[in-house]
């Protein structure tokens, strides 16, 4: 999926202040920018991250913005030490206020990335983000239910090659640990385990190419307490795609790489790709497999 590069939002945010209005996008409800919370009232907005920048408003407590970037150091003013933070104001253009007086999440940086990925409102451009600002790659993002991600997880959960490549060229961890929390337990996995799963060729090369661990455990963790479900990236492509099975294999996975995984019953067994391939009738991976130890 391709985002749009908003050259105009670096010459609006460190340029001549002059407002720019946000592309109109599509989205779906899910797609969600990234808000704050005012928490002073009458707080200044600005046409520039400056204190002797023009005053283009003011807001109120509890008034709430959408947040596109920030500037790239913090800013002392008197006693607080913050980031100056471009927001939207009603028409759409972009302004500045000091971030001290807007509530956030606990990792802006991680935040700003995710509304990029996830496609939200707003000039989010994380090419400006990443060398312009010097928003960081492995900025934590912390669930509503605590547990925490990263960037580079979302990025290949959800098959973005653009959002991967830039995180990977701005240096992002390729086998950083991300969590998540369902009904059905706790997952910790690396980027390498759902851009498998998702199918997602470029990012996988990608990842391998920044030195991704091809032999990384993703661990299931069940919510009654039982055994943990475990499998690896050449165990996930066995069962979702044999194209992607030899992809990962030309990566250099391990052939015969086995983890001790609940086998469904709450009993425990040692499974490896053969098994998976042998108990699925998938004869092309087999077939794989085998050409990849004769050589």
């Amino acid at each position: 999926m391709g985002h749009t590069v908003l050259v105009l939002f670096l010459v609006a945010a460190f340029g001549s202040g002059v407002p720019v209005q946000a592309p109109a996008q599509a989205h779906t409800p899910d797609h969600r920018p990234f808000t704050g919370v005012v928490n002073a009232d009458r707080l200044r907005i600005r046409d520039t991250p400056t204190l002797s920048a023009r005053v283009a408003g003011h807001l109120n407590t509890g008034d709430e913005v959408v947040i596109v970037s920030r500037g790239p150091e913090r800013v002392p003013i008197g006693e607080m030490n913050d980031y100056w933070l471009a927001i939207l104001d009603d028409g759409g253009h972009i302004v500045w206020t000091y971030g001290a007086f807007i509530d956030t999440p606990e990792s802006l940086d991680g935040q700003l990335i995710r509304a990029f990925i996830d496609h939200a409102p707003g000039p989010y451009d994380l090419t400006f983000m990443l060398e312009q600002v010097g928003v960081d790659p492995d900025a934590p993002i912390v669930q509503p239910d605590g547990a925490v991600t990263y960037p580079l997880c979302i990025a290949a959960e959800t098959a973005d090659t653009e959002a991967a490549g830039m995180l990977l060229d701005a240096s992002a961890d390729p086998n950083v640990e991300c969590e998540e929390r369902g009904t059905d337990g706790q997952y910790r996995f690396s980027p390498i385990h759902p851009a498998v799963e998702q199918v997602a060729y470029d990012i996988v090369t990608m990842l391998a190419e920044h030195g991704a661990d091809l032999d990384a455990v993703r661990i299931r963790t069940p919510a009654d307490g039982s055994a943990p479900f475990r499998d690896t990236p050449l165990i996930i492509a066995t069962r979702t795609d044999w194209n992607m099975a030899s992809s990962v294999i030309a990566a250099g996975a391990t052939i015969d790489l086995a983890v001790e995984t609940n086998d469904g019953t709450g009993a425990v067994r040692t499974l490896d790709a053969d098994t998976v391939a042998r108990e699925d009738e998938n004869y092309y991976v087999q077939s794989l497999l085998d050409d990849a130890r004769s050589h």
